[in-house]
């Protein structure tokens, strides 16, 4: 018995063609297309088309055509002058300007500031100067202005930030002989403060003087073990002096803490964590010690002269 092959007939081929045609359409796709200005690139989700670019020569991006049910709903042209883009326009679908950025460079070429509005973005951003690094940056946004300015190594040495033509804020940094900061000067216009900051060689803070109007309002000094834990922070503000000192066990973790005021212990915690206890002091006498597990508090135990007098429990 000899079987007999016949070609497929013509319905079913077209029928299979238009099957994968039909999956080759559900897929994202990019189709490139010749264009009277250069190319074009067609964008398809699904089949259907979101996005078309249309590109120069020199491949450079010229206009973003983006769809809705095959309606343009959003126009982005880009104007290049000298080979650079100097402009970019977001039209709506009626050909409406809705916003844009504004690219600006210096007599080299370089670079110098980014302006955007509208629907494309708000605020601005570029550099005082061209070179590398910078001499000093900007951005600004909503009116706020923030001005960085850097050193011939490329570090930042002062950032502040203006607003209505004053000064809100800035942080200006002095280095030492390596990149670590040797002092860091703070100003907050808010508070009128001034905040000097000195770091040690391995670029720790160890004295933290704020002032206002040229009058020192606190005084802050650090110490540190060999490890570099900080174990002693002594801080003389409005007449007083605070000293919290704390100990460590032998892995690091923390296993004491003390807080004096003016010569006398105020307040000790035990094992800060979860399951520490809190000692408080009148004038050098303990007179209440809280005792927590797993965060809650169990226990208070009060003392009169010394002595234990009475005691509270948490269930």
């Amino acid at each position: 018995m000899r079987l007999a092959l016949r070609p497929a007939p013509l319905w079913l081929g077209i029928l299979l063609i238009a099957a994968g045609f039909s999956q080759l359409a559900a897929e994202d796709s990019v189709v490139q297309r010749p264009d009277p200005r250069g190319s074009r690139s067609l964008t398809y989700q699904d089949g259907v088309l979101v996005e078309v670019a249309i590109f120069g020569p020199d491949s450079s991006l010229l206009e973003e055509d983006f769809f809705r049910q095959a309606v343009v709903v959003e126009r982005r042209i880009y104007v290049r002058s000298g080979g650079k883009l100097v402009r970019i326009d977001v039209l709506d679908a009626r050909g409406t300007r809705r916003g844009g950025a504004v690219y600006r460079y210096d007599a080299g070429g370089a670079l110098l500031s980014v302006s955007m509005d509208g629907s494309f973005g708000s605020g601005s951003a570029g550099m005082l100067a061209a070179g590398m690094p910078p001499l000093a940056a900007w951005t600004e946004d909503r009116g706020q202005v923030m001005v960085v300015r850097y050193d011939d190594r490329g570090r930042s040495t002062l950032a502040a930030i203006e607003s209505d033509g004053s000064l809100r804020s800035s942080r200006a940094t002095e280095y030492g002989a390596g990149d670590l900061p040797a002092t860091v000067t703070s100003f907050d216009a808010s508070s009128s403060t001034t905040t000097v900051t000195s770091f040690d060689e391995s670029g720790r803070p160890i004295l933290i003087v704020a002032s206002r109007g040229g009058s020192e309002l606190s005084r802050t000094q650090r110490r540190y073990d060999a490890g570099g834990r900080l174990v002693e922070e002594t801080t003389h503000a409005g007449g007083s002096t605070t000293i919290v000192r704390t100990a460590y066990d032998s892995d690091g973790t923390t296993r004491d803490q003390e807080l004096y005021r003016d010569g006398q212990l105020f307040e000790r915690i035990r094992d800060p964590g979860p399951n520490r206890t809190e000692e408080l002091y009148q004038n050098g006498d303990l007179f209440v010690k809280v005792h927590y597990l797993n965060g809650r508090k169990i226990k208070e135990e009060f003392f009169v002269d010394g002595s234990l007098a009475w005691t509270r429990e948490y269930q």
